[in-house]
């Protein structure tokens, strides 16, 4: 099978956005249920880092930051899943993130193990919100 080529610089939106969409075109009538993952937010540093130094208020995301890099995205997810009725958009924002900043720690427990990736224990954390009120965290133009 032909490996696809890289995307042109400056279009990796475009090409991503494409075939995610085609990905679903796909696999959508062949499945019951795909969940998309909106954007989860990015530290300043890594969490094992920011925690030694105790510098977590500099190490967290303002909010208003993360909503504006993560708006894009998000409009993209939610329009891609309003083609299907099978697709939801579940964004965990307001999990990771209070009204002023998305923090590194949350009830004691690091959100992220690195700058970018969420930690396991936050992870079974926000499945277990999920599993408890689905319709919380579903985002949809529908």
């Amino acid at each position: 099978e032909r490996v696809p080529r890289a995307p042109p610089p400056g279009n990796e939106g475009e090409a991503l956005t494409a075939g995610l969409a085609k990905a679903l075109a796909d696999i959508s009538p062949k499945v019951g249920r795909i969940i998309l993952m909106a954007p989860s937010p990015q530290l300043r540093d890594s969490a094992p880092k920011c925690i030694a130094g105790e510098q977590l208020d500099v190490c967290a995301m303002p909010r208003a930051e993360y909503d504006r890099m993560a708006a894009r995205p998000r409009e993209v997810l939610k329009a891609l899943a309003a083609r299907h009725s099978n697709v939801i958009v579940v964004d965990p924002a307001d999990f990771f993130c209070n009204a002023r900043e998305c923090p590194v720690l949350k009830d004691g427990r690091a959100l992220f193990w690195d700058d970018d990736h969420v930690a396991t224990t936050a992870a079974r954390a926000f499945a277990r919100e999920y599993l408890q009120a689905p319709e919380r965290w579903v985002k949809t133009l529908r």
